[in-house]
């Protein structure tokens, strides 16, 4: 046996050996261990990772983020169930000067692998009313039966928080829905009716008698495991766990309504100092082991 060959065989004896260290279950996640200098490039990010075989994490190479800002998403749709308890972990160091900040957690999918979004599945609690006039493609103004829970604040108006979801259930099952018309620019009430103005025109047609809600135009991933957390210049295992599929809303412990399959979402050195960086390894998602 040649002495590359031998070289290149006790090196990834060792990876496996660090690998199985980290999970005796079986990961769900495609390039999490930063096994090779292409591992990154599987990554989705809006900046380059950078391989590091040198600072390592329980024998693993890591992937360093050197740029503000940098988002990450892993290769692979994982599917998930509703009865199983699951476990986002991964191991984080902070390799500049100064604050790192990390947010890390999970991008919810469809049946279909589309993207499910906060807006789509964040609803306002017994805001279920109907339409009392067609509402057509082009339209601005709506007008509705009973708008006495909306939320009606200035403030959220001018944040463009309140929009209108049409086609809903009441039993949450239109959730993801995103037949949604807004922002909500004006209330006004009309009598036993209410009058709501757009601030952007009606995509589709929706008929007089359609069902309608109010939901919360909010954006943002599911950070469960860290979300804006200073990460120190030791390596740190930082876990979170996830079980059940929510009847409406985006909680942060179980999967948002209608989800099918996650990704992984790491979004490194969020903050104005320029100088930070952030390594990570060992990322992974998989069954959490039952409790004793």
């Amino acid at each position: 046996m040649s002495t590359s060959l031998f070289t290149k065989l006790v090196a990834v004896s060792a990876m496996m050996a660090a690998v199985s260290g980290f999970a005796a279950e079986k990961n769900m996640v495609q390039n999490g261990y930063a096994a090779d200098a292409m591992s990154g490039n599987r990554w989705k990010c809006s900046k380059r990772l950078v391989f590091n075989p040198v600072d390592k994490c329980k024998g693993l190479s890591s992937f360093q983020a050197n740029e503000k800002y940098t988002l990450a998403i892993s290769p692979n749709f994982m599917k998930v169930e509703d009865v199983t308890n699951y476990r986002l972990s991964g191991w984080f160091k902070s390799a500049g000067k100064g604050p790192a900040v990390l947010y890390f957690g999970l991008i919810m999918y469809d049946r279909d692998f589309k993207e499910i979004k906060r807006k789509e599945v964040t609803v306002v609690q017994d805001t279920e009313t109907k339409l009392v006039a067609d509402a057509k493609f082009g339209d601005i103004k709506l007008m509705l039966f009973n708008c006495d829970k909306w939320v009606m604040s200035e403030r959220m108006i001018n944040q463009n928080r309140l929009l209108v979801a049409f086609d809903i259930k009441k039993n949450f099952t239109d959730l993801p829905n995103r037949n949604l018309g807004g922002p909500i620019a004006k209330f006004e009430k009309k009598g036993k009716l209410y009058e709501v103005t757009l601030k952007r025109p009606l995509q589709k047609t929706f008929n007089s008698g359609t069902m309608v809600r109010q939901q919360l135009n909010y954006g943002g991933y599911q950070y469960c495991a860290a979300l804006e957390k200073n990460i120190s210049d030791d390596w740190e295992e930082i876990t979170a766990d996830i079980k059940g599929i929510a009847q409406k809303g985006a909680p942060d412990n179980m999967f948002w309504p209608g989800t099918k399959y996650v990704k992984v979402v790491i979004l490194a050195n969020y903050s104005m100092n320029k100088d930070a960086k952030t390594l990570f390894t060992g990322i992974s998602f998989m069954a959490a082991p039952e409790k004793k």
